[in-house]
């Protein structure tokens, strides 16, 4: 991935049809080297088109003027190597790639693990769905419901896709006993992850620790098998799964916003809430 210092400009003009997008930067010790910007040319597939390309000339500087219509993610390719950014029209970005920069090939996308569901309940239409999906990269997970509408085990299928080679999340689970069933089946193949609803478990009034925990404990036979927690309701539960060595939880946009709380002065929390309830009453125009 190369680590780009990017510094956005947006150009504020009075012609607002304007959709000139301006790229330039800089290749430190690279020079006659191939530049290229690449967009998405379907989403869906993933294929790849490249709307620009260039040499950097004996400095290493490249630069492009595009005309795009609209915003969207693309990268910024050096050789084989690329990063990416995100394309607006009317607007001018600078690159300053380092010569000491750590590059990895690909995108951030082809690399973290991206999730997808299957939407069906009989085993056959399930792995059909699957095996499409799966096609798509190699950083694909399944998610497979670790039984269908009706209660039956998915076991069955887990074991035909796994043994096939294809990643899964198991889903939908929260008890030690769901994962004991499932785990030595997934792992027969490149693994993936169980995902346990800790939330759900604590809508129950349960606590969901102690659960969690265990589970944690009882993968560590399984080193190709990650816990997720899932459905978290509040910013203790980031801190709760961080403390039992939990893989991953999964969070909302609310619940990131509630981040800036965390650790904070309980006092000067306390005085914000009745600085909150007062404004609230003056915006509602409340008059004895």
């Amino acid at each position: 991935m190369i680590r780009y210092c990017i510094v956005l400009f947006l150009l504020i003009t009075i012609n607002l049809s304007s959709q000139t997008t301006i790229i330039t930067g800089n290749a430190q010790g690279k020079p006659d080297k191939l530049v290229r910007v690449i967009v998405y040319d379907d989403l869906f597939s993933g294929l790849e088109k490249t709307i620009a390309s260039s040499l950097t000339d004996p400095f290493g500087d490249f630069a492009f003027k595009l005309n795009i219509d609209n915003s969207q993610f693309a990268f910024l390719a050096l050789e084989l190597d690329k990063g990416e950014f995100y394309l607006t029209p009317g607007s001018s970005y600078r690159f300053e790639i380092s010569s000491d920069s750590n590059l990895n090939r690909g995108s951030v996308f082809d690399r973290l693990p991206l999730m997808f569901e299957v939407f069906a309940d009989e085993n056959d239409e399930m792995e059909r769905q699957a095996n499409i999906l799966g096609a798509l990269g190699r950083n694909v997970n399944i998610k497979i419901p670790i039984t269908n509408t009706q209660g039956v085990s998915t076991k069955p299928l887990v074991k035909k896709l796994a043994n096939a080679g294809v990643k899964l999340n198991i889903t939908a689970m929260m008890t030690i006993a769901q994962v004991k069933h499932i785990a030595p089946t997934l792992s027969e193949g490149p693994g993936g992850y169980v995902s346990v609803f800790a939330g759900r478990i604590a809508d129950t009034g349960v606590d969901p620790v102690p659960i969690m925990s265990e589970i944690v404990e009882y993968l560590e036979r399984f080193p190709n098998i990650e816990l997720i927690w899932a459905s978290p309701r509040e910013v203790l539960n980031v801190v709760q799964a961080n403390d039992i060595g939990c893989h991953v939880i999964t969070v909302t946009n609310d619940l990131i916003k509630k981040f800036s709380n965390l650790k904070k002065d309980l006092d000067l929390f306390s005085l914000e809430t009745v600085q909150m309830f007062y404004n609230d009453a003056i915006s509602a125009g409340i008059d004895f």
